[in-house]
């Protein structure tokens, strides 16, 4: 008999919310454990105060991450989860 894996997959990494910020913290300890979102210390991103997410901002897949070079980037869809800047952008 096949285990059931239905029902909703523990969240590995959390997103800002602001794209103008996108502050991304790992939840796994150094053990590979996964710190539940209750016994999460902050509820809302310290850089910023919005809400967290567990979907990436572009695919809405759940959240997980690659690196390339220093920056994260989505496994699903593959864009950086970096910071927008309006002020850079062409007008």
């Amino acid at each position: 008999m096949r285990p059931n894996f239905e029902g909703q997959v523990m969240e590995r990494f959390l997103i800002c919310q602001n794209p103008l910020c996108r502050f991304v913290i790992d939840l796994r300890t150094k053990e590979n454990q996964v710190v539940q979102l209750s016994d999460l210390i902050i509820s809302q991103c310290p850089d910023c105060g919005n809400e967290w997410s567990s979907r990436c901002p572009f695919c809405l897949q759940a959240l997980d991450l690659t690196w390339r070079e220093s920056s994260p980037i989505c496994s699903h869809c593959l864009k950086a989860l970096k910071p927008d800047h309006p002020e850079l952008e062409p007008k």
